[in-house]
């Protein structure tokens, strides 16, 4: 049970320009039934300053975090990744998830926010469905629940996940060997959809095909090294190459 508080500490891991902030900003702690002292991480200086200057004109009040490194461990009760996993390759999402969980306290949680399927075309995206997302925290040691919504036929949903072990640790590598066979999965059931389809017939179908080319296409360019990643990231990542094989090869 999420210990009861006056205030609550969130972490928007991967704040963009700070939609969330700005939307939770707009709700009363009576809706939100507490108070909230919101900050927010960008990894993009570029996107951070512009996130800053957005917020300030907006007289939104949050903490823009500079360095990640000089945040105190396990200091929020919830850390949200909000639209932020379907966009990164697998030791970027790994080390997302580890920093998130080392950030929240044993007694908080770890919010992923995804949709799936997207509503639009992202030149490198692997959208997961709530049940393989659930499916991914639970296989990393989490205890995981959901909520999910329907709009423009698909699925928004939450994934609120609390370590089993807080203790522990949970590391990129662990984390990254997890996502791996999940992408494995991932590759599998896109291809099968791709391949069942004898033709395309009016908006659904060509959203579908256009999905699963996005997830095959993504992930083709992860594994020959086509995937840009961010030059630091690339640099410091000591992930082992991935070989993604189809369940049962």
């Amino acid at each position: 049970m999420l210990e009861r508080k006056s205030v609550y500490r969130l972490l928007d891991f991967g704040a963009g320009i700070g939609r969330l902030a700005t939307e939770l900003a707009k709700e009363s702690p009576w809706r939100l039934g507490a108070n909230l002292d919101v900050h927010c991480w960008e990894p993009d200086p570029t996107r951070r300053g512009e996130m800053s200057r957005v917020l300030i004109d907006l007289g939104v009040k949050v903490t823009v975090i500079e360095d990640l490194s000089q945040v105190e461990a396990q200091s929020f009760d919830f850390s949200v990744l909000a639209n932020v996993l379907h966009e990164l390759p697998v030791p970027i999402a790994a080390e997302a998830i580890s920093q998130a969980a080392s950030l929240t306290r044993p007694t908080g949680e770890v919010a992923i926010v995804e949709l799936c399927p997207l509503l639009k075309a992202e030149k490198f995206a692997v959208p997961y469905p709530e049940a393989i997302m659930k499916e991914l925290l639970s296989s990393c040691n989490f205890a995981a629940r959901s909520h999910s919504f329907s709009i423009l036929g698909a699925s928004a949903y939450a994934v609120l996940a609390r370590r089993l072990h807080p203790d522990a640790g949970l590391s990129a590598e662990y984390v990254a060997e997890r996502i791996q066979k999940t992408w494995a999965r991932l590759l599998d059931d896109a291809l099968s959809s791709y391949t069942s389809f004898q033709s395309l017939s009016g908006y659904h179908d060509f959203s579908v095909c256009l999905q699963d080319l996005t997830t095959i296409a993504s992930i083709t360019a992860h594994l020959l090294g086509r995937w840009p990643m961010p030059s630091d990231t690339a640099k410091d990542s000591k992930a082992t190459p991935i070989d993604l094989k189809p369940p049962g090869c």
